[in-house]
């Protein structure tokens, strides 16, 4: 779990001692601190908790996880468009109603396998339900097509945290996993603390979207939280998932018979979608990282605290 800290947060652990360094000074140019030292409380306490890590193997685990993660995520990323553009052809001649219930179920089933990502689900939607409702009239068309595609991959999006989270509820009565996700842990506390407020709160939408798919979700089982309030605060991934939809759609274009000019506005259309998108992520995953910094500044020792309910896990 340690090799995986590093690895999400890299670059942000530095930078966060930067920016404790800077708070640090600035309190104490406002008369708020006295000491000599070069960080806040917070960023020492944090400090001395790294020091107890054995960094050597820590990196070489971390080297690790790195080169399996991306040969899986650039292989099964591959695997996952050539399959989905084999899937386009193969319901090219079936039923429109058909096309989407297929969809729904080979997507939800991916979603609950690790490695694959789900940008590729979220743009092969709009590729295959905006193409093959062109000509449907009852569908609305190519337009009607985006809207039911928008819908279908939010309401997939959604069936997938449930999926996943029954995942991590049952693999969290092991005391393994548990150890394994470190649930007694103070950032693992921090991203718990986040996640049990209610309704749609910045920073647990920040998580919940930003965080990755199979990972966050899971830990949500795992810690058992609120299935309802993690859903809820899922909703806001609507705005991630539109636009790589658009973009599918604009890959397929309104007709089969596009001219050279109309193939490159649809493309560069698709670019610019798919830009939102991954903007949009970007700046979640941003934001999640702030907030759970943020929650263990603030709340550090009731972070820090015993639960006797993790008295097994210790």
């Amino acid at each position: 779990f340690r090799a995986c800290f590093v690895i999400a947060f890299n670059v942000g652990i530095p930078v966060m001692f930067g920016v404790e360094v800077v708070k640090h000074r600035v309190r104490r140019l406002r008369g708020e601190d006295t000491s000599m030292r070069w960080l806040t409380p917070e960023a020492s306490m944090a400090l001395e908790f790294f020091r107890t890590w054995r960094w050597v193997s820590i990196f070489i685990k971390a080297n690790w996880l790195v080169i399996v993660y991306w040969t899986l995520s650039v292989g099964v990323a591959k695997i996952t468009f050539v399959f989905l553009s084999w899937l386009n052809e193969e319901l090219s001649s079936v039923p429109f109603i058909w096309v989407l219930v297929i969809f729904f179920v080979i997507g939800f089933t991916m979603f609950l396998l690790p490695p694959v990502p789900g940008i590729p689900v979220y743009i092969t939607s709009g590729i295959i339900i905006a193409a093959q409702a062109r000509t449907i009239d009852e569908a609305g068309g190519y337009a009607g097509g985006i809207v039911i595609a928008v819908a279908i991959s939010f309401t997939l999006k959604i069936a997938a945290v449930c999926g996943q989270y029954t995942i991590g509820y049952y693999m969290g009565k092991s005391v393994k996993v548990q150890q394994l996700v470190m649930v007694d842990k103070v950032p693992t506390r921090a991203i718990e603390r986040i996640l049990v407020r209610r309704g749609l709160d910045a920073a647990k939408v920040a998580v919940l979207v930003g965080g990755p798919d199979w990972p966050t979700s899971v830990l949500c089982g795992i810690l058992k939280l609120s299935l309802f309030q993690c859903c809820l605060g899922t909703v806001p991934v609507i705005l991630v998932s539109a636009p790589c939809v658009l973009a599918g759609a604009f890959m397929a274009g309104p007709r089969t018979d596009l001219g050279e000019a109309g193939q490159s506005l649809w493309g560069a259309l698709a670019n610019t979608a798919l830009a939102v998108s991954a903007f949009g992520q970007l700046a979640s995953g941003v934001l999640a990282m702030y907030y759970i910094q943020a929650t263990i500044s603030k709340h550090a020792d009731e972070l820090g605290e015993h639960r006797l309910e993790h008295d097994h896990v210790q």
